[in-house]
């Protein structure tokens, strides 16, 4: 059963990162000092690669194996959630999360594991939880990304599973709450 609970983390991870992203963009506008609509793009392209990773992952699995490239397109994910939360400029977000998108297009092959390993009737029950578990996980999803008190980049780190702040990244934080401080608000 343990498996199949990772599994089921691992196939949501995509909604995850949009669903905890999305209600911070006018913040990420903010922060970064850009358009709505370039802070938009980090949706769109990251929706976009997401799709398009897809359809490299799952004939990539069938010649490979699925668990390297789940490890990999996990690895991948968490790697660009670092840099999304590091990234100095708006243009970096957006490189970063298409490389988020690229990682988490692996998620998905999580279901092949699935049909792999049990029969019809345990897989049927196995989609049937993890669809149960996607529907009720998307309900607090939101709330971090929504939060006026949690800074773009803390979406990140819980994102990627609590990544800590070094006091290097701590001190740049401070600095760019300092700056964010003397934005106006929109709301």
């Amino acid at each position: 059963m343990r498996v199949e609970l990772v599994l089921t983390a691992v196939v949501g991870l995509g909604a995850l990162s949009i669903d905890m992203f999305l209600p911070s963009l006018p913040t990420i506008a903010a922060v970064f000092g850009a358009e709505a609509a370039t802070a938009q793009l980090t949706v769109t392209l990251f929706l976009l690669a997401f799709a398009a990773s897809q359809l490299v992952y799952g004939p990539l699995s069938d010649r490979v194996g699925r668990r390297w490239v789940l490890i990999g397109g996990l690895g991948l994910h968490s790697v660009a959630g670092l840099a999304c939360a590091l990234a100095p400029t708006i243009g970096v977000l957006i490189g970063a999360r298409v490389l988020q998108a690229l990682g988490g297009g692996a998620g998905p092959v999580a279901r092949a594991v699935i049909r792999d390993l049990h029969s019809r009737e345990r897989a049927a029950r196995v989609f049937s939880y993890m669809g149960m578990a996607q529907a009720l996980k998307r309900c607090p999803n939101p709330m971090p990304g929504a939060e006026a008190e949690i800074e773009i980049r803390q979406v990140f780190e819980i994102e990627d599973f609590g990544a800590e702040l070094t006091p290097e990244l701590r001190e740049r934080e401070e600095r760019r709450r300092a700056q964010a401080a003397r934005l106006p608000r929109t709301r």
